[in-house]
């Protein structure tokens, strides 16, 4: 005697009870559980297409961190920063005076903020006094951000490439969207419906 069976939703084809998708079109088949003189179930109306996710913050602008003839380009809307990020701006000796957690900035209601975050040797801003034990403190464009009194830091804002399907900004000379992996410029990588950019 056969058991029961799954009845597909799509074709009718009858699969084994312990089947997930159906044997003849692969199609879901955990939906209901048929016997064999019951009638075929409707097909299911097709799903409407998934928009991009929308990107998980939303910053109208990128910034740099300046030193000597160096830019360091960020696009999160917080990070924090500290000794290799800033091994090739330092000698040796120097960078040995930046704790490897100096400080954060963070984009927030539409301004960027800074904060030592417990350093050994320090932060300051336009070489005033040191900001440790301060909290958030609020930074404009060529605000001047000292590290450990060894390395003077110039806080810029560049403007970002925003993504035409997710929203997300990315960093000015950014390809591949950061967020959604589709191109920001076609016409940059050869024009045409580019697959999206593969995993590292």
């Amino acid at each position: 005697m056969i058991g029961p069976r799954i009845r597909c939703p799509h074709c009718g084809f009858e699969n084994p009870s312990d089947s997930n998708f159906c044997e003849r079109c692969g199609s879901s088949v955990k939906q209901q559980l048929a016997h064999p003189s019951a009638q075929p179930a409707q097909p299911l109306p097709p799903l409407p297409p998934t928009p991009p996710s929308p990107a998980p913050y939303m910053i109208s602008a990128c910034y740099q961190l300046v030193a000597r003839d160096s830019a360091l380009t960020i696009s999160e809307p917080q990070r924090v920063f500290g000794r290799f990020d800033f091994i090739n701006l330092a000698s040796a000796e120097d960078a040995d005076l930046i704790s490897r957690q100096h400080f954060s900035i963070k984009f927030e209601e539409r301004k960027f903020y800074v904060q030592d975050v417990g350093s050994k040797n320090g932060t300051k801003i336009n070489y005033g006094e040191d900001i440790r034990g301060r909290g958030w403190l609020e930074i404009k464009p060529n605000d001047v951000i000292s590290v450990a009194g060894v390395l003077d830091l110039k806080f810029m804002i560049v403007e970002a490439t925003k993504c035409s399907f997710c929203d997300y900004p990315n960093k000015p000379d950014a390809v591949f969207c950061e967020h959604c992996g589709r191109p920001l410029k076609p016409e940059a990588v050869g024009g045409g419906d580019i697959p999206r950019a593969p995993p590292l």
